[in-house]
């Protein structure tokens, strides 16, 4: 898995350095502090499938933002089969046909996308959201056969807002949290101006999915949104390119 990693942020870098390389001036070099901030090299050192996820979910956001719709969607399915928790992203950037009035071009990818998550999780005897989020952000369990905590409706948010409030006072977690809304707020200034109108509206997206993550899994760890917040922070920095090609 370490080795899978460490190709994984090979691979990513090159692609953010691709992504750079015909782009005039200083912007040339955005690939620079993009594998900085992206924290690249953290997700080289884990032993997880967070760096491979992040590769494949940032490709398939490269072919939609080219207008290769139905590739994009199929590659951004496939980082599904890695964390099942890209449900949320890929949900959410599956309705951008709706903004063309392409109703059952939406309507097949949530299908599709959907299909995909209950197939994966009922294969791996998913124990499902509430036991899983019972067992990882409240009491750990040695055994999870016939695992059902009863939903506390209550005790879901105070851990939700206790954890907020956890990252909001610990300079260790807060960078994530606060670039996702810098990002945010980026792409809705930018969309605002209807300059790159599609790629700031698959920011906000990815921005939007991450808050809904943390809200359905409060976990306090950027380890759990970089596979969204650094592609994310990738589609930021394309401003720079898309609007040199605009200018052109």
């Amino acid at each position: 898995m370490k080795y899978i990693s460490i190709y994984a942020v090979v691979f990513l870098s090159i692609l953010f350095f691709v992504s750079f390389f015909q782009v005039k001036g200083i912007a040339q070099f955005a690939w620079i502090p993009l594998v900085i901030a992206g924290d690249i090299l953290f997700l080289g050192k884990l032993m997880t499938p967070d760096a491979v996820t992040t590769l494949i979910f940032a490709l398939g956001l490269v072919l939609l933002l080219s207008k290769r719709l139905i590739s994009g969607y199929i590659v951004l399915a496939l980082s599904m089969l890695f964390r099942l928790d890209m449900i949320v992203a890929v949900g959410l950037l599956g309705l951008l046909p709706l903004l063309n009035k392409k109703f059952i071009f939406a309507a097949v990818n949530s299908i599709v996308f959907l299909s995909i998550y209950f197939i994966v999780s009922s294969g791996s005897d998913h124990i499902g959201w509430w036991a899983h989020f019972y067992t990882s952000v409240i009491s750990q369990q040695s055994n999870l056969t016939d695992f059902k905590p009863e939903f506390d409706f209550k005790r879901y948010l105070s851990i939700v807002f206790g954890n907020l409030e956890w990252i909001l006072r610990d300079t260790n977690y807060i960078k994530w949290f606060a670039m996702n809304l810098i990002l945010f707020f980026t792409g809705a200034y930018f969309y605002q101006k209807k300059k790159n109108v599609f790629l700031n509206m698959v920011l906000m997206i990815l921005c939007a999915s991450i808050i809904i993550k943390f809200f359905l899994f409060p976990k306090v760890d950027a380890r759990i949104y970089l596979s969204i917040l650094t592609p994310a922070l990738f589609i930021a920095f394309l401003n720079l390119s898309y609007r040199k090609k605009v200018e052109s």
